[in-house]
């Protein structure tokens, strides 16, 4: 079988490796957006994946019973519509017998990282506040996730955007998420995180059966990134 996750994945992280520009501009923030996204797209492409990688070895009595399970239960999730997390969880739960723990990576990160993809196409408000604290730091107040993105140092405050705030001595300032979000270092982060949960399932695999080695071949190598 020929998996599309990894090629989405390398595109990722060269549309990211490209952005040249030394300030960011349209075309630079587009192409950190596509990268943005497609590193979701291809965590989702994995995951979807490994049930279709599971098959040929279902019906075999040298199976193991994790591995049978696999396929049956990554297919229902599918069906029923279970968010990306979930799956992971499932894989996760049916290689090691234990979720990701929610509150470490590298499920914190991706979590976050699904959280982007969501508020970017479910039509959700994209706007975001600037405000200045009693300290005259500037910090992202709404939405929650532009805190969340702040807190762990992922977004910052863009300069302009302190200056103009200074400027017009004001407290507050509504600007556009996604061009905040849509920068080379939020992309790099992005294939980062797509990288270290997709190494993480497979790092998760029973090794002592050859499904361990087929993932081995098939993603290893494209989920890298330096």
């Amino acid at each position: 079988m020929y998996g599309n996750a990894g090629s989405l994945f390398r595109n990722a992280v060269e549309m990211c490796e490209a952005i040249s520009s030394p300030r960011p501009s349209g075309q630079h923030r587009r192409e950190a957006l596509s990268s943005i996204i497609l590193a979701v797209i291809s965590c989702e492409a994995f995951i979807n994946e490994l049930p279709e990688l599971a098959k040929p070895w279902q019906e075999s009595p040298k199976s193991p019973g994790w591995l049978k399970g696999l396929a049956a239960i990554l297919g229902e999730a599918e069906e029923s519509h279970a968010s990306i997390e979930s799956k992971y969880h499932l894989a996760k739960f049916v290689f090691t017998g234990q979720p990701f723990d929610k509150g470490a990576t590298p499920f914190q990160d991706f979590a976050l990282l699904i959280d982007i993809r969501n508020i970017m196409v479910h039509a959700k408000p994209l706007e975001a506040s600037l405000e200045k604290n009693d300290q005259g730091e500037f910090f992202w107040s709404k939405p929650p996730l532009m805190r969340r993105l702040q807190a762990a140092r992922i977004v910052g405050v863009d300069e302009n955007l302190k200056q103009a705030a200074n400027s017009n001595n004001a407290d507050k300032l509504i600007a556009d998420m996604v061009s905040q979000i849509s920068s080379q270092d939020v992309a790099l982060w992005a294939c980062r995180a797509a990288s270290a949960m997709v190494n993480s399932i497979i790092d998760s695999v029973p090794g002592d059966f050859d499904f361990r080695a087929v993932l081995e071949l098939a993603y290893r190598k494209e989920f890298q990134i330096a």
